[in-house]
Parts: structure tokens; sequence; C-alpha cells
């Protein structure tokens, strides 16, 4: 066994530590949904739009021509998409994905909620109206 090597290949198959929680943020904001993959390996994590079917990340590297889209990924194990500056169309759902064969993924989905604007005077007053009228 003096000129012998021997060649391990893992066996272990990658799969999804938890699900994707769903996320409620309010439009301008910034939402992060979270894939966490246990014994990654050799495969690549990708995040997708799945109504419209665009990749959106593959890896640490951002294939969308979106500026507001972003992935940070910790120790091969998180991977957390991260939209800025929120609008109402990113409303849907967000598939992360191990390209094993057959493919493994999971969804999550992104909810988007208007903000209640405050620093308007007029609203201001017509919610300190509502208040004194008794319905709030």
């Amino acid at each position: 066994m003096e000129n012998s090597f021997f060649i391990f290949f893992s066996t272990v198959d990658p799969k999804f530590s938890m699900p994707i929680n769903n996320v409620t943020v309010p439009i301008g904001r910034e939402a992060i949904l979270t894939c966490v993959v246990q014994d990654l390996g050799t495969y690549k994590v990708a995040w997708l739009r799945v109504d419209t079917q665009t990749i959106l990340t593959i890896q640490n590297h951002v294939i969308t021509k979106n500026h507001r889209v972003a992935i940070v990924w910790t120790e091969r194990r998180t991977w957390q998409l991260k939209i800025k500056d929120i609008k109402e169309s990113d409303r849907g759902w967000y598939m992360c994905q191990i390209n094993t064969d057959p493919m493994k993924s999971q969804m999550g989905y992104l909810d988007v909620v208007g903000e209640l604007i405050y620093n308007n005077n007029k609203a201001r007053q017509f919610i300190r109206c509502l208040y004194h009228l008794g319905f709030l």
C-alpha cells in the first residue's frame, strides 16, 4: 500500500436545515429571506423569483441586474437573500434551490404592506380627529 492513494467522495446528500420563514415587510424597507443548508459539499445554492422564473443569485454571485438584490452567506451554510427598498411588485414566492439531481428546493413568501405616514400634518390631524371621535 506504499504507492496507493485513496479518493474519498462525499456521499452525504445536502439538505435544508429548516424551512424558509415567510416575511412581511413595509414598502421601502429591507426584506431578508434565509435559507439554511446542511452538508452542501460541492453543490451550489441559488435563489429564484418563482412567478417570473428569474435567477437572482447563484452561490455568492448576484445574477439579476436588479441593484436592490444582494446575497449574504455564512460558512456555506446560511444564505440570505436581501432585497432593499421593497416595492409592492416584490411581493411573491422566492425559492432557494440546491443543484442536486434531482434538484432540491424550498420556498418562502414575501408579503409587502403599506407603511403608515405619520410625518404628514394632514394625516396626523386626521388620526387625532379619529381618536377624539372614539374610532381609535
